[in-house]
């Protein structure tokens, strides 16, 4: 049968739990970071490509978090650069909030996820 908890005692578990999860969440944001950007940048492009006739437009990697949108039908190639983790970054706030909740277990809490 679940334990009932109070509301005061679910949030004090639920702030411990997330100042718990800030630092394993972070860690394996910045593992996969080099990663994820290469794939976010190339999906975009693609994404892009969808839409547009003819396709000009390029997005190419400048530094690991960054890439610069250029078009190949106007003079000036480098329109701008884009920093790639900030599209992102979120991702840390999302994945404590989900596995921050008291009183799941942590299998479930990771399913959610």
């Amino acid at each position: 049968m679940p334990q009932t908890i109070d509301r005061s005692q679910w949030a004090n578990r639920f702030v411990r739990n997330i100042l718990l999860w800030m630092i394993p969440v972070a860690a394996v944001w910045l593992v996969l970071t080099p990663i994820y950007n290469p794939f976010l940048t190339k999906a975009t492009e693609n994404l892009v490509r969808l839409i547009e006739d003819p396709a000009s437009t390029r997005l190419v990697e400048k530094e690991t978090h960054h890439f610069i949108i250029t078009r190949t039908d106007l003079p000036s190639r480098a329109l701008s650069s884009v920093r790639v983790t900030d599209a992102h970054f979120m991702l840390i706030l999302t994945g404590v909030l989900f596995l921050g909740v008291p009183g799941i277990s942590l299998r479930r809490r990771l399913e959610n996820l």
